[in-house]
């Protein structure tokens, strides 16, 4: 059992709280029920485990003792507990406790009614601390057992799964060697054709080209020809055409003094014209001068 809540100087978390007696942990064990830790004291666990199969807070889950670990020991015995004794009102370390209560002068003697009593309940315990490893070892042989069977099935579905695997290897290694082998056979007849229309090519290349040399020689006949006639009719226009530049000269040298006689002319008449208007304007300003003084009337000029 464990020990009252009341007793320690602090508040003790949940964690420290066995299940099932609801009080502060008393040598602590752990057990797992593969979905959750929990903790409970070693005497309450036994005691509900001897009735009872199943997990105290969760139905059809089996429990896996285990080892408390140490971070939970030492938060444990370092919470400050009243003494066992009625009468004493010191404080000590959990860890302490036994050596204090040894100690205590409020601890009456013991009597052989509580020896006796004591003893009887170490037995017990160790009984009880037997019968859960027992448990707990077949229970782990069973588990072993599973786990092997386990393994031997996945084994056989392995081996089982490489032999479908190296059949299905050699199916495809066979069809690629056929493919292969039908691949190189019309590679090779499309090679026979290939070369075949090679040749056939090559021969109508080869006459092709005796003609294009015949019509080479042809057309440098031809072109020999049309050169010497190139070459005579150059020379004709040549000849023609220093003849018209020679004319042109001529007909140059003509206009320019026909243009220069028109020039002297042009001159001559606009000397003549020049003349003429002065003479007018120099009569029509004597009229104006001698009608203006016989009518009296004075005239600004601009």
């Amino acid at each position: 059992m464990g020990f009252d809540c009341k007793r320690f100087k602090v508040t003790v978390g949940e964690h420290l709280i066995c299940i099932i007696c609801n009080k502060v942990l008393e040598d602590p064990v752990q057990h797992i029920n593969m979905t959750e830790y929990r903790f409970y004291c070693e005497l309450c666990i036994s005691k509900w485990i001897e009735t009872e199969k199943d997990c105290p807070t969760e139905k059809y889950r089996t429990l896996y003792v285990r080892e408390v670990p140490k971070k939970i020991l030492i938060s444990l015995e370092e919470l400050e507990i009243s003494c066992d004794f009625t009468g004493c009102a010191v404080f000590v370390k959990l860890k302490h406790l036994k050596d204090h209560g040894e100690g205590c002068q409020f601890n009456p003697k013991p009597t052989n009614e509580y020896v006796v009593f004591l003893n009887k309940s170490i037995t017990e315990l160790k009984n009880t601390i037997t019968k859960l490893q027992q448990k707990e070892t077949e229970q782990i042989a069973t588990l072993q057992e599973n786990h092997r069977r386990e393994i031997a099935e996945k084994n056989e579905e392995m081996r089982s799964l490489q032999n479908r695997r190296f059949e299905v290897v050699l199916e495809m290694n066979e069809k690629l060697c056929e493919m292969k082998k039908e691949g190189n056979k019309a590679i090779a007849e499309k090679n026979s054709e290939i070369l075949t229309m090679l040749k056939h090519y090559v021969n109508v290349i080869e006459g092709k080209n005796k003609e294009l040399v015949a019509l080479q020689k042809c057309n440098n006949h031809v072109i020999d020809e049309k050169n010497l006639e190139l070459l005579k009719s150059r020379e004709s226009y040549n000849k023609d055409l220093e003849d018209k530049n020679e004319e042109m000269i001529k007909l140059r040298e003509r206009f320019h003094s026909v243009v220069a006689d028109m020039d002297h002319q042009i001159t001559t008449l606009q000397d003549r014209l020049n003349r003429a208007r002065a003479e007018v304007a120099k009569g029509e300003g004597n009229v104006r001068n001698s009608s203006i003084h016989n009518s009296n009337i004075y005239f600004s000029p601009a």
